[in-house]
């Protein structure tokens, strides 16, 4: 019996072409005809549902990576991840009992337990000595398109290490377009030896570095930004007020008061009136947050980010100086220093951010009590003045300080740019300034700058970052061009001027125990052609790393009087036919190549010719034989039963294969364990 593990019925109609099943955990992508994106278990509980896009793109395409952690939404850019990074502690744990002494003393050490390559200076090479440093913490939503970042599951998936046994291969995406082209991605994002797989893994890793290190970015000045609107709009009262009788603004006034005690009049209105306790409150959580929020973004993420990037840069800088020329891997040492120099600037920076967010957090606490208390003793009678007096300690210093200070022009604004002037003073054009930045930095930072209009402005925090993200893009670049130029794109293989009805492909490697060897399947069903399915194989070989085809056969199976309603490869072994007539609905299961152990499948014919006018139409397999149609049935549903398949997806699993089958009006599917068969659904 077939064993039915999931149905549901939906509220909006299945878009059938955009349905993909996860390799590797029960979970179901799918678009709806209202340009929706629902993830769903098999119980039918909805992970979570994307709304259509505000703007006018459309889905084109769903696929998953084959390790089921990612799938990709084409055309519309977007990836999501859905599953815990391999840590490598579960690893640790499971080797412990099986590592001993005599295992790493033993010139032959029991390697199907420790997993590791006896070559060791490639091991060496590929050391991922990422995994020591500590863990990147998630960022808080904050609106921020970007989000990918706000989660340990996300965080820890964007920077999984490179799997053991990963090293000698990479991942490759490849997008045919309408117009006939082709578009190749390596490992996840990176746009295009035997470091080939290295080098994709730490470029896409400084990537999302990059991404995260400018979302930080962008959280530290949205937070500070934020902290300083609400006493900047009392002050700018004040001042208003001030400037109405004389030259003064409230600086001085504040200043005058912590010295003498002397508070004008509209001042104590001021305070009593417009700030009170209820606006102290909320003055003082405003700043103390945003000071807060820069230090802890500064520590706990920022510095982090940029230790992990040092890392990265300096493992591609050690690339670039050990290979023979910058025409295998495209990286050149100059670019890779200057990247390691602003890096280590920004750095600087952080640490400088670190140390005036501290001071002047302090300088804040003492000034915010000592506001406070005037605000009590203006809004007292004059009996009881002494005695508020003596209630608080007050830090008179570091009131000033501040008064003088960080009320004024914070010190942060020198690297978030708050006051928007940035562009009215002599920025330092990064390019052409010499020598390297860091040096620079370090002078620079021990000027007064703050508070000198006519000083040369330090470029901010977001200058800096724009800045580093142009040269690794240059870096990028130079690596996609090089391995652009040696990725070589064979001459096309003509299989008959078909314009297809129905197809899938499925690339088989190393059959007949030729690891050289490489076969491509396509079965495909024409529209001139309905009442067959043709299969394609094309054999390829490899020789001196480049490929080419030794020979194309062919098979075709008979479906006359059936209506072909989805061909699906469910695996390496079968190919899934659901087929139709007005009196009932089935699913075919063929074996389009020889089992292991069973010799069962079909055979092709190796005298292919394109022209589908001179082709062999004898077919291999006819399912109007009775039969034949009942031996390769896996699914019959009921004769006059609404329940028509349209679409068949495979989760391609090979441990526990299933099947997705989604009813041609789009509002139902269900999911079958494909290794059980029923009479009758």
């Amino acid at each position: 019996m077939s064993e039915l593990l999931a149905e549901k019925v939906m509220q909006s109609a299945i878009n059938s072409e955009h349905l993909a099943y996860c390799p590797t955990m029960d979970l179901i992508v799918l678009g709806t005809m209202d340009e929706c994106i629902h993830l769903y278990r098999l119980n039918g509980q909805e992970v979570f549902a994307i709304p259509k896009p505000r703007d006018e793109g459309k889905i084109r395409h769903i696929r998953w990576k084959p390790n089921g952690i990612t799938t990709s939404i084409c055309c519309l850019g977007w990836g999501f991840n859905f599953t815990d990074g391999n840590t490598l502690n579960t690893k640790l744990n499971k080797l412990k009992a099986h590592l001993t002494l005599d295992d790493v003393i033993d010139q032959k050490p029991e390697t199907k337990d420790l997993d590791i390559p006896l070559d060791l200076p490639k091991h060496l090479a590929f050391f991922e000595s990422e995994r020591v440093l500590p863990k990147l913490s998630p960022l808080s939503p904050g609106g921020i398109e970007d989000d990918i970042f706000n989660s340990r599951t996300s965080l820890e998936t964007m920077f999984r290490p490179m799997a053991i046994g990963a090293t000698d291969s990479a991942d490759l995406l490849v997008v045919g377009f309408e117009d006939g082209t082709v578009h190749l991605s390596i490992y996840d994002y990176f746009e295009i030896g035997q470091y080939l797989s290295i080098l994709a893994s730490k470029s896409t890793q400084l990537q999302n570095l990059l991404r995260y290190i400018r979302q930080v970015q962008v959280q530290m000045y949205s937070d500070f930004k934020a902290s300083q609107d609400l006493p900047n709009r009392f002050i700018s009262n004040i001042d208003e007020a001030l400037n109405d009788r004389g030259a003064w603004n409230w600086a001085q006034v504040a200043y005058h008061l912590v010295v003498t005690g002397d508070c004008p009049l509209d001042v104590r209105q001021w305070l009593v009136d417009q700030v009170g306790e209820r606006g102290h409150k909320r003055w003082e959580k405003a700043v103390m947050a945003g000071y807060e929020s820069v230090r802890r973004l500064a520590h706990e993420h920022l510095l982090p980010a940029l230790e992990r990037f040092i890392v990265l840069a300096s493992r591609l800088r050690g690339l670039s100086k050990f290979q023979v020329s910058n025409v295998d891997l495209g990286l050149t040492t100059q670019d890779l220093d200057n990247v390691i120099d602003t890096v280590s600037c920004l750095q600087l920076i952080t640490h400088q951010i670190l140390i005036i967010s501290g001071s002047e957090l302090r300088q804040f606490q003492a000034f915010s009590a000592w506001l406070r208390q005037e605000i009590d003793i203006q809004a007292s009678d004059a009996t009881n003045l002494e005695s508020l007096e003596s209630v608080m300690d007050i830090d008179h210093t570091s009131t000033l300080e501040f008064v003088r200070g960080a009320m004024v022009r914070s010190a942060l604004t020198q690297f978030f740019d708050l006051q928007g002037d940035a562009h009215q003073r002599n920025q330092w054009d990064l390019a052409a300034e010499g020598g390297t930045l860091f040096e620079l930095y370090k002078i620079e930072l021990k000027k007064d700058t703050v508070h000198d209009q006519h000083a040369k402005q330090l470029p901010c925090l977001d200058a800096l970052i724009s800045h580093l993200n142009t040269q690794c893009s240059a870096v990028f670049r130079g690596i996609a061009e090089t391995q652009r130029r040696n990725v070589r794109i064979g001459p096309p293989i003509s299989l008959g001027r078909i314009i297809p009805n129905l197809m899938d492909m499925r690339m088989l490697a190393g059959e007949n125990n030729n690891a050289e060897c490489f076969t491509q399947y396509v079965a495909v069903s024409s529209q001139a052609e309905l009442d067959q399915v043709c299969i394609f194989r094309i054999t390829l070989v490899l020789s001196n790393g480049m490929s080419a085809v030794e020979n194309v056969g062919h098979t075709t199976i008979n479906v006359e009087g059936w209506k072909i309603q989805d061909i699906k490869f469910a695996d390496d072994n079968d190919l899934i036919l659901a087929l139709s007539t007005d009196s009932e609905s089935r699913l075919f299961l063929v074996p389009y190549r020889p089992k292991v152990g069973s010799g069962k499948g079909l055979s092709y014919n190796a005298d292919f010719v394109s022209s589908s006018e001179q082709r062999d139409r004898n077919a291999e397999l006819s399912l109007i034989d009775p039969h034949s149609r009942d031996e390769y049935t896996w699914l019959k549903f009921a004769a006059g039963a609404s329940w028509t398949p349209k679409c068949v997806v495979v989760n391609g699993r090979k441990t526990r294969r299933a099947a997705c089958v989604v009813t041609e009006d789009g509002f139902h599917y269900r999911v079958y364990d494909l290794d059980s068969r029923q009479d009758t659904v």
